[in-house]
């Protein structure tokens, strides 16, 4: 697979840069590459499965990328320090969502061919 690609997006559900970040996703998703997004701040409330079933109708809406950005083969990380500020959990989140310390995320940030934050 072609160079791996990690997204950081920390911006508010609904923003114009949480947008951004999963169309960048989809797009790179959709050239073979491995994709990374890493939510942290408020956007971790964008991978709560509430936003998700919320949204599912709206093919445009971000909730509706997320999901489409996890059934595509997209990796969708959360730091633990933003999730536990939102008092999420496990069971709160979409399928496909992983929560990682910041450990992983530098590694993550080391191994990668390119990074973007939005």
């Amino acid at each position: 697979m072609p160079g791996e690609l990690m997204i950081h997006v920390n911006d508010a559900p609904g923003s114009e840069r949480a947008h951004l970040a999963f169309r960048f996703g989809l797009v790179a998703l959709a050239e073979h590459r491995a994709v990374t997004i890493l939510l942290s701040a408020a956007a971790v409330e964008l991978a709560t499965a509430r936003s998700v079933a919320a949204a599912r109708d709206d093919h445009g809406s971000v909730a509706a990328m997320v999901e489409r950005f996890v059934d595509n083969g997209g990796r969708l990380w959360l730091l633990n320090a933003s999730v536990h500020e939102h008092g999420l959990t496990g069971p709160d989140l979409v399928d496909g969502a992983a929560i990682v310390s910041p450990g992983s995320v530098v590694d993550e940030l080391v191994a990668a061919s390119g990074t973007l934050t939005f």
